[in-house]
């Protein structure tokens, strides 16, 4: 079968950052931020009826600061995990950034990497496609992210396997 479009793409920190920013849970980083607002709101609660019943309220203090750190946290999880996931996935590929070649077929996609295919995806399994200014990261229904480096595929072989996926997605 003739391929519609080939990328070859080095995943770099830069590219895996862009891409982990599309699919880090959001919802996690919005929990994370509501727990410690609803903490540190109880931390001044606390302090505000100390101050005004001039009674000791021994909470509101610990209370505000874990509050405070919770919210602080919610902002660093997600650039200390998207570390931690690339430098896993260096490790596993000996050391050095991971390549990975993705080719785009009229009924579906291969991920390959060293000449071994990972993966063969048809357009149906995609369920999202998001762009980034250097990525475009498809979706999987396993929650597999499938990344395709802009500069990597020129302007008409984007369009072919953008009008594929499409037609063929069942989410997109």
């Amino acid at each position: 079968m003739e391929p519609v479009a080939v990328c070859h793409t080095t995943i770099t920190p830069k590219l895996f950052r862009e891409s982990h920013a599309v699919v880090f849970d959001r919802k996690k980083q919005r929990t994370l931020l509501l727990c410690g607002i609803v903490f540190a709101a109880f931390g001044l609660a606390f302090l505000l009826v100390q101050y005004l019943l001039n009674r000791v309220i021994v909470l509101g203090g610990p209370v505000l600061v874990m509050g405070l750190f919770v919210v602080g946290w919610s902002f660093v999880l997600p650039h200390s995990e998207c570390r931690r996931k690339y430098k896993i996935m260096c490790q596993k590929n000996g050391g050095t950034p991971v390549e990975r070649r993705v080719t785009f077929y009229e009924n579906g996609l291969t991920v390959a990497s060293k000449g071994e295919v990972l993966a063969d995806i048809d357009y149906a399994e995609i369920k999202e496609r998001k762009e980034t200014e250097h990525l475009i990261v498809l979706i999987c229904e396993d929650r597999t992210g499938v990344l395709v480096e802009k500069a990597a595929l020129s302007e008409d072989e984007w369009e072919k396997a953008r009008m594929l996926i499409d037609q063929q997605a069942s989410a997109i």
